[in-house]
């Protein structure tokens, strides 16, 4: 078979990649598309790197709106002029449903991994996978049951973040490596440049206060590989010898700063579904740029929230168990003020880790990746009938 695959983000990446190795072994085929290193490493052909290429809200959208368009007709006529077997779309629902409409015309079978806004537990009538016919394998069982509804082929083999959340060193370990001898706190500034950009001022703003008040907490900073250097020299601008000042910064080592840390502060997406399925209690903020902020003042009651929430563990759990702080509530003093509420009660640590402790239940046992190769291989089946 050949089968074209479309990624937009980071964390469709990941998925993505896990799922080809998983395919590998069930189906002999070549797989290209767009995508990120992730897919690279697992042995797939990429036309463009689009890593780089999520965006929130509108303005974000439109900065990149020239790229985006041509990336899009550039890779839509690849597709019309090889014809794959199948063409997998991941996320990515401004791009990819777009995407997957001018496929169906060509006669291309498609199948979407990762829905657009499959988290939301009342989603709009997904039209463009209905208008392409697609086959759906979705993380969550709700929207199995919505999209089900539509009368469209959907799977459900769990969330892949079951599977891939691991972290790899021991408490001991962690402490050895990182040099914490009592309480850390982890911070997780986003994967997005913008929203580095916008969260560590308030981030270090957070550490100060927090030193001041508990000079034995020690403040990790988790960074990708990629941006690494750039978080470095701003630890370095603002603390100079930053490690003196109690802040230590962890390179390609996110998942054992989310199980090690006593407590997260953590930009909000995917980190914090994560954080949450390894039991970490979380502050989960999200101030983007000037721009974004207005946005969001002017939009927020047209946005649907579930239940008015941003972060995913309170959506998964549709209930408030994570303090949110958005837009310009996110401050260092207001971090601060929350961090040490919940360090200086124990009961309220206990009962956060234990409400964290449903998401995986509800997300389904371990093999998911497993799982979603099979039900691609099912549903493979049951468009070739």
């Amino acid at each position: 078979m050949d089968i074209a695959i479309s990624v937009g983000e980071i964390s469709g990446d990941r998925n993505a990649a896990a799922l080809i190795r998983e395919l590998k072994n069930r189906i002999q085929a070549g797989y290209w598309g767009i995508g990120g290193r992730e897919m690279r490493a697992a042995g797939a052909d990429i036309i463009y790197d689009m890593s780089e290429m999520g965006t929130i809200g509108v303005f974000q959208t439109l900065k990149y709106l020239p790229r985006f368009l041509y990336r899009y007709y550039s890779f839509r006529r690849m597709i019309t002029r090889k014809k794959p077997d199948l063409l997998v779309l991941v996320d990515f629902g401004f791009f990819n449903t777009r995407l997957a409409m001018s496929a169906a015309k060509q006669g291309i079978r498609c199948l979407y991994y990762f829905p657009p806004s499959s988290w939301r537990r009342r989603p709009s009538r997904p039209s463009a996978l209905i208008r392409a016919d697609c086959s759906v394998i979705t993380p969550f069982p709700w929207s199995a049951e919505i999209l089900a509804g539509y009368g469209l082929r959907v799977r459900y083999p769990g969330h892949p973040l079951v599977d891939l959340v691991r972290p790899d060193l021991s408490r001991e370990e962690y402490g050895s490596r990182y040099h914490t001898e009592g309480e850390s706190i982890g911070f997780l500034a986003g994967s997005r440049n913008f929203e580095i950009d916008c969260h560590l001022p308030v981030f270090f703003e957070a550490v100060r206060l927090l030193r001041a008040r508990r000079p034995d907490i020690c403040c990790v900073f988790a960074a990708t590989p990629e941006k690494a250097d750039y978080i470095r020299g701003r630890l370095v601008r603002e603390f100079g010898d930053y490690e003196a000042a109690g802040v230590r910064l962890a390179v390609g080592d996110t998942y054992n700063v989310m199980a090690h840390s006593a407590l997260l502060c953590s930009c909000s997406g995917t980190a914090t579904l994560e954080a949450g399925i390894l039991g970490t209690p979380m502050l989960i903020v999200y101030r983007g740029t000037a721009v974004m902020r207005l946005e969001y003042s002017l939009r927020k009651s047209r946005l649907g929230l579930p239940g008015g929430h941003i972060g995913m563990p309170n959506i998964v759990l549709d209930r408030s168990v994570c303090r949110e702080l958005l837009a310009c509530e996110v401050t260092g003093s207001a971090i601060c003020e929350e961090a040490m509420r919940l360090l200086e009660s124990p009961e309220a640590m206990a009962e956060m880790r234990a409400s964290l402790g449903e998401i995986r239940e509800i997300l389904g046992p371990e093999g998911v990746t497993v799982r979603a190769a099979e039900c691609f291989a099912e549903l493979i089946k049951d468009t070739e009938k």
